[in-house]
């Protein structure tokens, strides 16, 4: 039983994937609570003995005070900060091992001040551009003959200025799933490189060309950070 929860504490604490210490303490079961005798029913069932002799193996409940020493001892001493969970009897702390390897028991490492400001910094900045492109393209009655001059249709323009005010707000709010996210880094990408392309097949100037660099290393580099951010791979 204690495994268990440990080991949903962990996936619980792996998942959250933001800098916070997580911590799971574990009394033992006890029969005399309508849960516990529940849970005892069935571990008594599964052991192939009575609920009666189940009950006598278990240990005996930690009192008030047993359970609020093993928190001032786990608040006090950073060397068992990185143990998500603990069992706890009169005789303290008591390390629950998980089954499972794979399970990660520490909590996400904490991005530095730097890594925040890099992170919102080029996301800020591709956001804006992004902003800045899709407003130009809903309200410059120019972007018109600009599209005609690529060879691109005007329903294109209209469906590009939408996609980027949604991929900008995408980024933008914090709360947004990863797999949206993923999805408009990707599509900024395809737009990055897709318009040197277009610029170039129609003859402009290669110097167009330095802005929609800068912005996809800036593109990169946020989702890099995004990533690190959250924990996850990229």
């Amino acid at each position: 039983m204690n495994a268990f929860i440990a080991e949903y504490a962990s996936g619980v604490a792996s998942r959250a994937k933001r800098p916070i210490r997580f911590h799971c303490l574990v009394p033992p079961m006890s029969p005399h609570t309508e849960f516990g005798a529940a849970a005892a029913h069935a571990y008594a069932k599964m052991a192939g003995q009575t609920f009666e002799d189940f009950v006598k193996q278990l240990p005996s409940p930690p009192s008030p005070a047993d359970i609020g020493a093993a928190v001032v001892a786990l608040h006090e001493d950073p060397k068992k900060w990185n143990q998500v969970s603990y069992g706890i009897s009169a005789k303290g702390l008591a390390p629950v091992e998980i089954p499972n390897s794979n399970v990660i028991r520490s909590s996400s490492p904490r991005l530095t001040k730097k890594d925040e400001i890099i992170y919102w910094t080029t996301t800020g900045i591709v956001v804006g551009i992004m902003l800045w492109s899709a407003i130009n393209f809903a309200f410059n009655p120019a972007m018109k003959g600009a599209f005609t001059h690529f060879g691109l249709p005007n329903w294109f323009r209209i469906e590009l200025t939408v996609a980027k005010f949604l991929g900008a707000f995408a980024l933008l709010i914090p709360r947004i799933p990863r797999m949206i996210k993923d999805f408009a880094y990707a599509g900024f990408a395809i737009t990055l490189m897709s318009a040197p392309i277009a610029h170039l097949s129609s003859g402009d100037p290669i110097f167009y060309e330095i802005g929609h660099a800068t912005f996809f290393i800036c593109l990169v580099v946020s989702y890099l950070y995004y990533h690190k951010r959250i924990g996850g791979a990229a």
